[in-house]
């Protein structure tokens, strides 16, 4: 399971470039921008960062948006349910805490145990559909990717408030960069 962004995107493109695997693994994307916007779209993104390498033709599960958005999640929970669990999750943490389409103060309806939706995303597109909680921190390997100093303060309130999506995932594994590292010290 990987999230878009910014980081996330470009670890899966460094692992699938050092790939020597003669399988390839099926990507399960943690959320998706509900939008008709290509640019908006993580699934483009990681589409993006994978062309021209082994994982070029990789298994991409990514919500639709060619349907209502609780439409789509129903859809994209159907296609989750045929999978195996999967092993690791790779996300990365935005400025404000979040990760994947999950926020903190953000109303969610469920629509299945592993799928949640938001029409009131504080961040555009409005309309997200997101894996939820539960089902993220069912995953056995949560790493969490975090870079940039100016992340130093959603880091720092961590320990201070355990609501916080990121703190909610549980990450088993954290990586920070050294710019972060510093400003955290």
């Amino acid at each position: 399971m990987v999230s878009a962004g910014a980081t996330t995107p470009l670890v899966l493109q460094r692992v699938a470039t050092s790939w020597t695997q003669p399988w390839l693994p099926i990507v399960l994307l943690s959320d998706e921008r509900h939008s008709t916007v290509t640019d908006d779209r993580n699934d483009e993104a990681v589409r993006q960062v994978l062309r021209d390498t082994p994982f070029d033709t990789v298994s991409i599960i990514a919500p639709p948006i060619d349907a209502d958005l609780t439409d789509a999640a129903r859809t994209w929970t159907q296609a989750i349910s045929s999978l195996q669990q999967p092993a690791v999750a790779l996300v990365s943490m935005a400025d404000d805490g979040h990760v994947a389409g999950l926020f903190a103060d953000c109303r969610y309806d469920s629509v299945s145990d592993s799928v949640v939706v938001t029409r009131e995303s504080p961040k555009a597109p409005s309309q997200r559909i997101s894996l939820s909680a539960e089902f993220l921190r069912a995953i056995p390997h949560r790493i969490a990717v975090v870079t940039g100093s100016q992340k130093a303060r959603a880091i720092s309130a961590l320990t201070a408030d355990a609501t916080t999506p990121v703190a909610r995932l549980r990450p088993t594994e954290w990586f920070v960069d050294d710019r972060l590292a510093a400003a955290i010290r």
